[in-house]
Formats: C-alpha cells, sequence, structure tokens
C-alpha cells in the first residue's frame, strides 16, 4: 500500500512546482515577449519554453524519484537498485508543439493559456517518465497508475479506472494542464491507496461504455473517409480510437 502522507506531499510538491513554473511562463510572456510578433514570436516563446521544461521538469523528476526512493524503502524490498531522476528533455517536439499553438491563436491571452497547459504537461511528464523508467529497470518491478483529482476529466477518469499496471514501454499519458498524480506500488499482489477507489472506477467505465456503444458503430458507419482517417493511431485501430474517446467523453459526464 502507498503511504498516503507521502503520496498528499508528492502531490502537493508537483502541484507548487508546476504552479511556479506557469508564474514563470506568465512574466516572460508580460514583460520578456511584449514587444514581439510573427516568426520572432514564435522562435522566442520556443527557446522561453524549452528553457522553463529544463528548469521545472528536473526539479519535478527529483521529487519523484524521492518518492520512488521513500516507497521502496517503506516497502521493505529487499534487492539492491539506486533510482535516478529522469533527464531526457525533448527540444524538438517542444519546439513544435510550441509553434503549432503559436500559428494557431490570434490573442496573446489564448496562447498564453494554451503554452501553460503544455508547459504543465511536460514538466509533470518527466516526474512520470521518472517513476515509470525505474519501474521497468528495478528488479522489483513494482506497478504504477494515474489517481486523478477531484474533478478530473473523463480521459484521466479513464487512465485511472486501469488500476496498477506494470510499467511498459508507453509513457503515462497524461494531456495539457494536467494535475492528475502517477504513483508507483511495490506490492505487486494487492497495490492500492487509500482514496483510490479502483472498483468504483471500472464501474464508471463499463456504464459509460453501455451508454455509448449502441450509437457509437451507427455514427462511425456514417463518417467519410477522412473523419475516419484522424482517429488512426500508431498500433491502434481508428474504430478503437473512436469509441475510447467516446467513452472517456461519457466518463466526464456521469454523476
Amino acid at each position: 500500500m502507498i503511504d498516503r502522507d507521502l503520496y498528499e506531499s508528492y502531490a502537493r510538491a508537483l502541484g507548487t512546482n508546476a504552479d511556479m513554473a506557469q508564474r514563470a511562463l506568465s512574466g516572460v510572456m508580460d514583460l520578456g515577449l511584449s514587444g514581439l510578433s510573427g516568426a520572432d514570436l514564435s522562435d522566442a516563446l520556443s527557446d522561453a519554453m524549452v528553457a522553463l521544461v529544463r528548469t521545472y521538469g528536473p526539479r519535478a523528476a527529483t521529487v519523484a524519484v524521492e518518492l520512488y526512493r521513500a516507497q521502496r524503502e517503506a516497502s521493505g524490498v529487499a534487492s539492491a537498485y539506486e533510482a535516478t531522476a529522469s533527464t531526457s528533455v525533448d527540444d524538438a517536439a517542444i519546439r513544435a508543439a510550441t509553434m503549432a499553438e503559436a500559428s494557431l491563436h490570434q490573442s496573446r491571452d489564448g496562447l498564453s493559456k494554451a503554452l501553460s497547459g503544455q508547459l504543465v504537461r511536460h514538466v509533470n511528464s518527466m516526474a512520470d517518465d521518472t517513476l515509470t523508467d525505474n519501474a521497468r529497470r528495478d528488479p522489483a518491478h513494482p506497478m504504477w497508475a494515474l489517481v486523478p483529482h477531484v474533478g478530473a476529466c473523463g480521459w484521466c477518469l479513464m487512465i485511472a479506472s486501469r488500476g496498477f499496471d506494470y510499467a511498459r514501454k508507453d509513457r503515462v499519458p497524461r494531456h495539457n494542464s494536467c494535475r492528475c498524480t502517477a504513483v508507483v506500488d511495490f506490492d505487486r499482489e494487492s497495490p492500492s491507496l487509500e482514496g483510490y477507489d479502483v472498483d468504483a472506477l471500472r464501474d464508471r467505465y463499463s456504464l459509460a461504455r453501455s451508454s455509448v456503444e449502441a450509437d457509437a458503430q451507427g455514427e462511425w458507419d456514417a463518417m467519410d473517409e477522412g473523419q475516419r482517417r484522424s482517429y488512426r493511431r500508431k498500433g491502434r485501430g481508428a474504430y478503437d480510437v473512436y469509441l475510447r474517446n467516446r467513452i472517456a467523453g461519457a466518463m466526464g459526464h456521469l454523476d
């Protein structure tokens, strides 16, 4: 079982770090880039976003590795292993995403909000990667789960309904602005966290799936090829992606 106090301390630390990153971005937008526009603005924003992720991402990773070590010690794992913080930052992906947002938004407020959401995802993903990368390398092979915050969106509720999973090659599927918390548990027989009710989430998933399945196929059949093509993802069927999105949407609207 994950210690509840340890989890809450970790979640608060990640939240505080994300808040600081957002405030720093706001300062850059308000002061450092106030006289720029067009390509100059896109280039400067890209540089700023990379710099901010490289500043606040490692802080999130450090907090995550501290959680990992504390949880491992508390679980009494006998095998030797030294967890390390993730240091990987994909500058090219950050720049591409920043420039894409800059091309979409006409107002500074809209652009600032979009980039702020991206920044939270990039920063918190370094904490996620720290947990899952160590879980894959660690002989103890802990399991990870995404714990949704109060008022979490349907997408995060759907991911959370999977419960604890083994660390695989894929990353924690975090979206922009996401404040949910990835955790690891070394009790592979009965991983748990007080307040994280997987059974209730799975019931919610089942109800959401039942509510959309009847109409989903008919709506899919009525789409043209271009609409269907927009749901294509590597390694996953287009209809499966469409149905997954419909289920996630329904999960977010269930009482």
